[in-house]
């Protein structure tokens, strides 16, 4: 049987005879051609600083990450141990009547300073952790190799010298500093 649209009809014989089909020409397959990206001689690829050897780099990297992990574990042991002796200052003792309420001695701010503590204990370890694994991810050891990175990756074009952006701040200090006189002046005057 044809699968063919024109074979579904009421009226086509069931011997039609097979149709040809064209085929588009054979296409003689495209020379290869080896293209090399010529670097750009202005900034560097390799944003490494030689002076560390690799054992170096990567023990620089991961000691950043292993210290913010091992004060992860100790700010939260930290936080641990103040909740239970927040919890055992509510238990009453084991000879206490219980028709007396237990005498809770909380101060409002002391307590409010050790909770922000041990909070900013726990961000800053986990931010040490995410900065150390960001190095070793970027294969970065100091803040230098971490702008020739970002630099040879997204290009010089475009950006300011630090002296260029330092003499725009400073014109544009001076002008709202002389508007900043003009009003005072327009002022005195009325």
């Amino acid at each position: 049987m044809n699968l063919w649209p024109t074979s579904w009809s009421l009226w086509s014989s069931s011997s039609s005879s097979p149709k040809a089909t064209l085929l588009p020409p054979p296409v003689a397959p495209a020379p290869i051609v080896n293209v090399v990206p010529t670097p750009d001689p202005q900034v560097s690829t390799d944003h490494r600083d030689p002076s560390f050897t690799p054992f170096q780099r990567t023990r620089k990297q991961l000691t950043m990450y292993f210290a913010g992990a091992t004060f992860l574990l100790l700010s939260m042991s930290v936080a641990r141990r103040s909740t239970r002796r927040r919890y055992l200052a509510t238990v009453p003792k084991y000879y206490t009547p219980n028709t007396k309420a237990s005498e809770l001695n909380f101060n409002g701010g002391v307590d409010a300073f050790e909770a922000l503590n041990i909070a900013s204990l726990g961000v800053m370890s986990v931010g040490m952790m995410s900065v150390g694994a960001s190095m070793y991810l970027l294969d970065v050891v100091n803040v230098d190799e971490m702008r020739r990175l970002f630099r040879s990756r997204y290009g010089l074009e475009g950006r300011k010298s630090e002296m260029d952006v330092e003499e725009e701040l400073e014109e544009w200090v001076a002008s709202v500093l002389a508007r900043k006189e003009q009003k005072e002046k327009a002022r005195g005057g009325n």
